[in-house]
């Protein structure tokens, strides 16, 4: 395979998930978003999406697809609302404690 041929690889597989996370927050209602951004621009210290998830589930219900977290961290990395700043472990039972990006709240987004 050439680089060339590889490269076209990766964006066509970054393509499909922006199309796929797109997709599936499409299909959430706006005030539900709004509400979860809403969340996690009041986080504070440090957090993983998990921990996310747990804040805005408890204050708002589940989106209604489990795929819409992924979306929804992804688009507020991307927008600036948050960054990451290393790695750590989920903590859901479920989860297995695998690693996970950490990230802090980021000031980006007033200023744009």
């Amino acid at each position: 395979m050439t680089d060339a041929t590889q490269a076209d690889l990766f964006v066509s597989a970054r393509t499909a998930r922006d199309d796929a996370i797109s997709t599936v927050l499409g299909h959430e209602p706006n005030e539900w978003k709004r509400k979860a951004y809403g969340i996690i621009l009041a986080a504070t210290g440090e957090f993983t999406g998990e921990d996310l998830r747990f804040l805005v589930r408890d204050a708002i219900g589940n989106p209604h697809h489990p795929n819409v977290w992924g979306g929804l961290i992804h688009h507020a990395v991307k927008r600036g609302y948050i960054r990451e700043i290393g790695m750590g472990q989920m903590k859901d039972k479920r989860s297995h404690a695998r690693r996970t990006p950490v990230y802090a709240p980021s000031n980006r987004w007033l200023n744009p």
